[in-house]
């Protein structure tokens, strides 16, 4: 799918949709073991705040740009 000009966000392991999550209607599921931010890596980072921390990345990238939407990709 080409780029219609505006943005477009590349989800990466540490951000997939599953099915099976939450009771089989599907739901964004965060996986830390395949994060690339050596800073979000770190053990004084909790699960709960890597959690919030990657959902705010991804949600960021999607609110930029100039109101025509982005395109998404998985990596």
């Amino acid at each position: 799918m080409a780029n219609r000009g505006g943005n477009a966000v590349i989800l990466g392991p540490d951000l997939v949709w599953r099915q099976a999550a939450d009771a089989g209607r599907g739901a964004w599921v965060v996986r830390r073991a395949e994060g690339r931010d050596g800073e979000l890596a770190k053990k004084s980072v909790t699960d709960a705040q890597f959690e919030r921390l990657t959902r705010n990345t991804y949600k960021v990238l999607l609110m930029r740009g100039d109101g025509r939407g982005a395109d998404l990709f998985d990596g």
